[in-house]
């Protein structure tokens, strides 16, 4: 029996009614509702009110083909597929990763401590302890000098995750430990020659200790080091954060160098757990509890505001109102701070393969698109190369412009991001006609979500990442398909046994 509801959209009797509704929405325009309601900004911009989210964090979608009507035929189509049911098995921490019989816990962590199974804080407990030795310099390598080094070796969101968090939170860094990140150190010859042995840790990260990338990487850090160091120089130099421990325990059987996370963990919704421990052990002391604060706060948000507020369930319903009844199959992230360039590859993984689904919750095939490919890039390189087609390509695609009312530079810098981001928004929205000199104009009438943010800290990154996956996870219930598997990535991998097994003969 389903845990999650099993309702394909377009049995629900409020979708002929939407669908219906967008055909006049696209005659009147987006010109043509801020002619209609010059209230717009107002009645579209959202801000959670928990915690310090009010002051800190915003969405305005008045830029896109919505109005109140939309909301009303949103909410009744949402109690139709029974969303509030979906949302209270996932805050439940129920087994809705149903085709592989697990919970999808990554909310719990970010849930006080004390709140948490009584084997997780166990496992976070040594996981605090590995952290306050990296800080103290407490921990040192073979010969007794210092860790300058920590390589973090992952593949998918157990890389993802971490690179994001380590890139995006640079200034919340502690001196004196540099943080290197591979998938496959094949591809990486150029990271070892940096390092000194007896200065380096290796923090090998995997679910599964049995990715090939993970495994074959293990077997060149390892021959590289043991070229100036003894085996057991080596296992002490070694850490693994896995939830197959007894694997890991056959590759490094010292005391205190394994960290054990739930087999139910999502790789893709891992980055709140002992998967990012190399970067919190260079952040400084309570910016990842602030990350997690963040997250919190935003899971509230979801949990509890009304639905003509809540702001991951609306930006879930324009994405799946695009899919469906414009065909905008594509979607841009387009963030104006130099700090975040992982987010795009981080969200690609996140949305692609939460929603790149072909058949649905009953077992039958999807015939209408489930998810939007995502790209993007930092938003200044954006305006001299994505934006040309953004402004004048045959496809329409929507985008998120995320925006900040301070930066790490200066005020004026602050001010060339906000101006540059806002006038792209209105760039978008209004276009652009040249009499006589057609292939200058742009039609505008293109869609745009505005992100405004404090500034970029642990708390609204936090905030942000946790509003992305609320908006995945309402997307697949709205599309009826499973969130939180991803057969078409084991496939690939079974593959690559066969194929390797076949070379070898």
């Amino acid at each position: 029996m389903s845990i999650l509801p099993q309702k394909r959209p377009h049995d629900m009797p409020s979708y002929l009614s939407w669908k219906t509704h967008s055909e006049t929405l696209k005659q009147t325009g987006l010109r043509g509702l801020f002619e209609k309601d010059s209230n717009r900004f107002e009645s579209f911009s959202f801000s959670p009110s928990q915690g310090s989210a009010k002051d800190s964090f915003m969405v305005d979608v008045s830029r896109n083909f919505i109005s109140e009507k939309t909301l009303d035929i949103w909410e009744k189509f949402s109690e139709e597929i029974e969303l509030t049911k979906a949302k209270k098995c996932m805050q439940g921490n129920l087994a809705i990763n149903e085709t592989e019989e697990r919970t999808t816990p990554h909310t719990l962590f970010r849930t006080p401590l004390y709140q948490q199974p009584k084997t997780w804080q166990k496992a976070l407990k040594e996981v605090g302890n590995f952290i306050r030795k990296i800080r103290s310099q407490e921990l040192l390598g073979y010969d007794q000098q210092t860790i300058t080094d920590i390589v973090h070796i992952g593949i998918g969101g157990s890389l993802l995750g971490p690179k994001l968090l380590s890139e995006a939170l640079y200034s919340e860094r502690i001196d004196g430990i540099r943080l290197h990140f591979a998938s496959y150190l094949e591809n990486s010859p150029q990271l070892l020659s940096q390092l000194r042995p007896e200065r380096t840790l290796f923090l090998f990260v995997s679910k599964s200790m049995e990715s090939d990338e993970i495994v074959l990487s293990l077997k060149i850090a390892k021959t590289w080091f043991l070229h100036s160091a003894t085996e057991e120089d080596w296992q002490h130099h070694v850490y693994i954060v896995s939830s197959n421990t007894e694997l890991a325990s056959k590759l490094n059987s010292s005391k205190g160098h394994i960290f054990s996370i739930p087999p139910e963990t999502n790789g893709r919704f891992s980055i709140w757990s002992p998967v990012s421990l190399s970067v919190q052990s260079v952040l400084r002391e309570g910016a990842f509890e602030e990350f997690l604060a963040g997250a919190h706060d935003m899971d509230e948000h979801f949990w509890t505001s009304p639905f003509r507020e809540n702001i991951p369930t609306l930006l879930a319903c324009l994405s799946f109102q695009y899919l469906h009844f414009w065909h905008f199959t594509h979607h841009a992230i387009i963030p104006y701070h130099g700090s975040l360039s992982s987010l795009i590859p981080y969200l690609q993984q996140l949305v692609m393969e939460s929603l790149g689904k072909s058949v649905d919750r009953t077992g039958k095939p999807t015939f209408y698109p489930t998810y939007p490919l995502v790209f993007g890039e930092i938003g200044t390189q954006v305006q001299h190369s994505l934006s040309q087609a953004l402004h004048q390509g045959t496809l329409v695609i929507p985008s998120d412009l995320i925006l900040f009312g301070k930066t790490t530079g200066s005020a004026s810098c602050t001010e060339f991001l906000l101006s540059n981001g806002l006038a792209q928004a209105q760039a978008l929205l209004n276009g652009k006609t040249y009499l006589g000199e057609e292939h200058k104009s742009c039609v505008g009438n293109r869609p745009s979500n505005l992100f405004l943010l404090k500034n970029l800290s642990p708390y609204t990154l936090g905030m942000l990442i946790a509003c992305y996956e609320h908006k995945t996870f309402v997307e697949s219930i709205l599309q009826n398909v499973h969130a939180f598997d991803q057969w078409g990535v084991e496939l690939g991998k079974k593959m690559v046994v066969k194929l390797r097994s076949g070379m070898r003969h």
